[in-house]
């Protein structure tokens, strides 16, 4: 388990894609998923991830909770 923010990794996409590499298992837990995030890892997932969204305030983008259910994740 690793937890990332913005005081501990300078990469967060290249610190993501490496673990991505050695996990078995993947849980991404964010408050808002918007596409041009989700599109940088997507490719690069294991077939057991799962996503923890949130929804207040509408900032999740429906064409990215759509294409995280599209690919088969929880």
């Amino acid at each position: 388990m690793k937890l990332l923010n913005n005081r501990t990794a300078s990469n967060h996409k290249k610190h993501i894609e490496t673990l991505l590499k050695s996990s078995e298992e993947t849980i991404i837990c964010v408050a808002f998923l918007k596409m041009s995030g989700l599109e940088l890892l997507i490719e690069k997932l294991n077939n057991k991830c799962v996503f923890y969204v949130g929804t207040d305030f509408y900032l999740t983008e429906p064409n990215a909770l759509k294409k995280v259910i599209q690919k088969g994740y929880n």
